[in-house]
């Protein structure tokens, strides 16, 4: 199946369906790192949380054990990632070439800005979390 990054809300909306893809940012993790560093903006990874409980039990099922306690579960506002969606496509429709599948890339923040732009109307946070 492959990784992929997608977008956690901090509530529900009624008659929003959350799913992105995100394997394509995924795949593209590296080279969008690049893109993001020359372009001044945050790597993906920056914008990826996930609740202290959740990751704790994680590390117990797999048997690892943390050096210190998880830091706290981090939200954004929609306006964050409206941002670094915009500045990504922008480069990414010039320089489609930065990245592997510039097409798959462009589809998966689409995916990404739709969906900020619900949470955008109804006051909700976001994050990333990560799916192996």
């Amino acid at each position: 199946m492959g990784a992929a990054y997608y977008i956690v809300l901090d509530r529900k909306i009624a008659g929003l369906d959350p799913f992105v893809n995100g394997k394509a940012i995924a795949r593209e993790s590296e080279r969008l790192a690049q893109v993001t560093q020359n372009l001044g903006l945050r790597d993906v990874n920056e914008f990826v949380s996930a609740d202290p409980d959740e990751l704790m039990s994680i590390a117990e099922e797999l048997g690892v054990e943390l050096p210190n306690a998880p830091p706290p579960e981090a939200w954004f506002a929609p306006n964050e990632g409206l941002n670094w969606i915009s500045r990504l496509e922008s480069h990414l429709i010039d320089n489609p070439h930065d990245v592997g599948d510039a097409s798959a890339v462009l589809e998966d923040l689409a995916e990404y800005r739709n969906l900020l732009l619900a949470a955008q109307a109804h006051a909700a946070r976001w994050h990333f979390a990560v799916d192996f």
